[in-house]
């Protein structure tokens, strides 16, 4: 249930930011809803899973102050940011595409 309404806020946002970047065609709107869905997905795992929250326990979630070892885990993080997050990211930026497409 969660996974759904992200999707459809996520669609909903990036279907505006696209349409604002001038998107007219099912293919230009995937593109950009899926290139910025990739920039999240590089700003999570490489910002805030690699630097903030491995090193900083003030900002870790409330329970899980003391688990330095998983919190330094690149590999793991990394491969949730392929498999699913990319995978999941095709869902609204097919989505973005359609509603683009429709629109233009």
């Amino acid at each position: 249930m969660a996974k759904s309404c992200g999707i459809i806020l996520f669609t909903v946002i990036l279907t505006i930011c696209a349409k604002l970047a001038g998107a007219v065609t099912f293919w230009q709107g995937f593109a950009i809803a899926f290139g910025l869905m990739v920039w999240i997905g590089a700003y999570d795992t490489f910002f805030l899973d690699w630097l903030l929250f491995a090193n900083m326990k003030m900002f870790r979630l409330e329970g899980t102050e003391h688990m330095d070892e998983a919190y330094h885990q690149k590999w793991f993080h990394l491969k949730g940011a392929i498999f699913p997050g990319l995978v999941f990211a095709l869902i609204p930026a097919a989505l973005v595409g359609l509603f683009i497409s429709l629109m233009g």
